[in-house]
């Protein structure tokens, strides 16, 4: 291959990794909502059982 095709396959291969590192911070935010949430619910429902 040439220096050229090398270099750009390099720059493809670390976008790609951008892109999916992109991807992974948005999951871990949404999941984290997800998880603030749910705490709530769960805090909300003890509260109905407490005596």
């Amino acid at each position: 291959t040439t220096v050229a095709s090398d270099i750009s396959e390099k720059i493809n291969t670390i976008n790609e990794s951008t892109t999916s590192v992109t991807n992974n911070v948005a999951g871990v935010r949404l999941l984290s909502e997800q998880l603030d949430e749910l705490c709530q619910h769960i805090r909300q429902d003890l509260s109905k059982f407490k005596v």
